[in-house]
């Protein structure tokens, strides 16, 4: 009967922190509930935990109770508690705004905890049940605010693709050397399958004043293949795991602002990485590479940016063929309506080698462009390389060897198929390497479905 509606207690503090008199009160339970949200919007946290712990005495719990008692601990500033009920509201959800609430909560308790990591998994499950826009856009900016502000941070890389040629090989079967045919080896010819790529980068970041940051980190990434029928019907006695390939690096960052926002010149970017490669499971080089790039805001609708690279490659597969090698990079992008974004670059790549095969001087062209948004969304980017490669010391039957590469890549995000803040990615490429050395014209065509994060 009334047992199942009302519960009798003396609310003193109620009364007192809102009428200032001390009185029994009888509530019924729709009253207790608005009495709660009233204390803890007059500031009376320890009241509303009271009553909701009063409630909760009964046998029927919901969520209104659950994140009640959740948001007056974390008031009072019993985090750890506040967690494990915004989680026990998690569970007891019904509806996306309610899930919203209760993981935002969750959010704020650890983020006021120190758990940084925990707090933006917990964001990344308040976007993927946010009620509207608006909410949505709360939880990104929180949790672009934790990211800037976490001194560790970690991404994750994976994706899987076809290809029709993963070991770079010749299209033609025969080459004629001096006027003669030699037969192109099996183990030379395209080898077609599916290769899995995984990875992660996990760094430390420092903010030393108000224009410089530091940033040290791991990076790992390795690419496996498996061969198709046809690729083992060649003959090579290769398999997939013989074109892996796996790279580990300690890496550093320096990024340094702009003095004034009324110069054209804006961030300065020093990065630098030392580390080791293996290709088949088996050593391939140790390497150190720098680059710094500095950019610049000509006007509101053009930027441009200028680099210089470096890169030392100390071979261990075969000490002739190590290298040094650098890079001048220069840049100019513009900022179209709709969302569109042109970038046009050039590239000149001199290195130095022992090894005819290495040693090479080449000359780049690259176009990037960000088309609008189509339809759901999908956000589309196209990019066109071109690079003449001049190999002066390779001579192959009595021609020097140049290589002129073309590729084309088509990017399609797909932000509205979103998962926790990641949405799949499609990307398509094609490339074809023709050269002076028949052995080394190639083809590559390739499709990857991976996934990025929205925020």
């Amino acid at each position: 009967m009334a047992l199942r509606h009302k519960f009798i207690g003396t609310l003193a503090g109620l009364m007192i922190g809102l009428c200032g008199v001390a009185q029994a009160k009888t509530l019924n339970s729709t009253q207790a509930r608005a009495a709660a949200w009233q204390a803890l919007q007059a500031g009376k946290p320890a009241l509303t935990l009271r009553i909701a712990k009063a409630l909760r005495a009964k046998p029927a719990v919901d969520f209104e109770l659950v994140f009640l008692q959740a948001l007056a601990l974390h008031d009072l500033g019993h985090e750890t508690a506040a967690t494990q009920a915004g989680n026990h509201a998690y569970r007891l959800a019904k509806t996306d705004g309610q899930r919203f609430d209760a993981a935002h909560l969750v959010a704020k308790a650890h983020f006021a905890a120190g758990r940084k990591g925990r707090a933006q998994f917990w964001l990344r499950r308040a976007t993927q049940n946010a009620p509207d826009a608006r909410a949505k856009s709360l939880t990104i900016r929180d949790f672009r605010f934790i990211r800037q502000n976490k001194p560790f941070s970690s991404r994750f890389f994976l994706s899987i693709f076809p290809s029709n040629n993963i070991n770079n090989g010749s299209l033609n079967d025969t080459v004629m050397v001096n006027g003669l045919p030699f037969k192109v080896p099996a183990s030379g010819l395209p080898h077609s399958g599916t290769g899995l790529t995984a990875g992660f980068e996990t760094s430390y970041s420092k903010q030393v004043d108000h224009r410089t940051r530091l940033k040290f980190g791991v990076f790992a990434l390795g690419t496996t293949y498996r061969l198709s029928a046809a690729a083992r019907a060649l003959g090579s006695g290769k398999t997939g795991a013989d074109f892996a390939f796996a790279t580990l690096e300690a890496r550093f960052t320096l990024t340094r602002q702009a003095q004034s926002n009324n110069t054209a010149r804006k961030a300065f970017t020093l990065n630098a990485a030392l580390g080791h490669s293996w290709y088949g499971g088996n050593p391939l080089s140790v390497h150190f590479r720098a680059d710094m790039v500095q950019d610049f805001r000509l006007n509101s609708h053009f930027g441009a940016d200028i680099g210089i690279g470096f890169n030392i490659q100390n071979r261990l597969d075969d000490p002739r063929a190590s290298s040094k090698a650098v890079n001048l990079d220069l840049g100019i992008s513009r900022r179209l309506p709709r969302g569109q974004r042109l970038r046009f670059g050039l590239t000149l790549h001199r290195e130095p080698s022992q090894s005819s095969l290495v040693n090479n001087t080449a000359l780049g062209a690259n176009l990037r462009y960000t088309l609008p948004e189509m339809a759901w969304d999908i956000r589309p980017t196209l990019q066109l390389d071109y690079k003449h490669t001049d190999y002066r010391h390779s001579f192959i039957g009595g021609v020097q060897r140049k290589d002129a590469k073309l590729s084309a890549k088509l990017s399609l995000f797909f932000p509205k198929a979103s998962y926790y803040g990641f949405a799949p990615t499609l990307n398509l490429g094609l490339s074809r390497n023709n050269s002076t050395s028949s052995i080394n014209t190639t083809h590559d065509a390739r499709v990857s479905f991976g996934f990025n994060s929205t925020f």
